[in-house]
């Protein structure tokens, strides 16, 4: 399982029993070109200005990982950019 760091946006995977505590976000999707993707938080590097937030999406980003570290949270679960969008898309 990928999990968004609230403190630098990394991603990590955990695996099994390792899977840490994390706040989700349940949201509306916006249209493709505005969410923040998986490829956007990996082409990244870590930095508190990355080349994704200039998207409409990170607003929701930075509010959820805000708002997990006021919770207690060090990582946070959004579909859009913790998973591939080839698997979010994927059908039987």
């Amino acid at each position: 399982m990928r999990l968004l760091n609230t403190s630098t946006y990394g991603l990590k995977t955990f695996y099994g029993d390792d899977i840490q505590p994390y706040a989700i976000l349940s949201h509306t999707w916006l249209q493709d070109d505005q969410e923040v993707t998986f490829a956007d938080i990996t082409s990244t590097p870590q930095s508190a200005n990355p080349s994704w937030a200039a998207k409409r999406g990170a607003a929701k980003i930075r509010f959820l990982c805000l708002q997990a570290r006021n919770d207690g949270f060090e990582y946070a679960w959004i579909d859009t950019c913790c998973e591939t969008h080839a698997l979010l898309m994927w059908q039987p």
